[in-house]
């Protein structure tokens, strides 16, 4: 699904994917929520 955001961008939403994990954890860290789930 595409989304159409303000200064002709777009967002792209798809399925989570297991190949995602690392990239979300990246995110979670630079939002400091560290305390989710850890890579192990």
């Amino acid at each position: 699904m595409v989304i159409d955001l303000k200064d002709n961008k777009q967002a792209l939403f798809r399925p989570y994917e297991e190949k995602d994990f690392d990239k979300v954890q990246d995110l979670n860290k630079e939002e400091k929520w560290t305390n989710l789930v850890e890579n192990t």
